[in-house]
């Protein structure tokens, strides 16, 4: 990239920032950021709408709800969870959630059948796998209606150094779309072929929204459950 196509990336995600976050559903120029603009559009499109509460677990700062509240009409009952509390506090400023809990997705303080959705969003990769099949099982057990889990499905960037943040934030495990489908899931793929580029991927995604998930970049993982109907 030259230096007058950085210099007009760097004007438009500055302009971005300055948008309030319920209107930030806009792409970004920045590839990566569009990716996950993406990423949480198929989310919602795959949500449970008659769902009356949701978790989600590893919440960030609250991307993913933010673009279910910015797609719907309807009030949802929102809990976000996530361990690092800068993120919660920044989510809390932009009112993203409803209630806002501080814990370690490895002990999750939540009773049997509690919400109607449970979300995780790019979480289960940054455990390691005992540890990821022990928050599945959880996932299932707290949720009555459905269960959404993305992550990806290539190995993720390394981590350029240790800090509290970038711990949290490493890949610790590798997930294939089989260990889902064989726990019941409906599993599609998202930003195929992996063989491309991220942001070429992304591009194709406007005509392919999903592709094969073994040989996408990530995949959405959906269950429903028979708790309530």
């Amino acid at each position: 990239m030259n230096e007058s196509s950085k210099r007009i990336e760097n004007n438009i995600n500055a302009l971005l920032k300055r948008i309030p976050i319920r209107f930030r559903h806009v792409q970004p120029f920045d590839p990566d950021i569009s990716v996950a603009f993406f990423s949480r559009f198929v989310v919602w499109k795959n949500l449970d709408k008659n769902s009356e509460t949701i978790l989600d677990l590893g919440c960030y700062k609250g991307g993913a709800m933010e673009t279910i509240n910015v797609r719907s009409k309807k009030k949802f009952f929102r809990v976000g969870v996530d361990l690092f509390l800068p993120f919660l506090k920044q989510s809390k400023k932009d009112k993203v959630y409803d209630d806002y809990v501080l814990c370690d997705a490895r002990y999750l303080p939540f009773r049997s059948k509690t919400f109607d959705t449970v979300i995780s969003i790019e979480v289960v990769e940054h455990l390691q796998k005992d540890q990821g099949w022990k928050l599945i099982q959880e996932m299932e057990e707290i949720a009555c209606r459905q269960i959404i889990v993305t992550t990806p499905v290539v190995p993720g960037k390394p981590t350029p150094q240790a800090t509290i943040l970038t711990e949290l934030q490493t890949h610790k495990s590798l997930w294939k779309p089989q260990e889902f489908i064989k726990l019941g899931y409906e599993v599609k793929g998202i930003l195929g072929p992996s063989f491309l580029p991220r942001y070429l991927a992304y591009g194709l995604s406007f005509v392919f929204p999903y592709f094969n998930a073994e040989l996408s970049h990530k995949m959405i993982c959906i269950k429903r459950c028979m708790g309530k109907l």
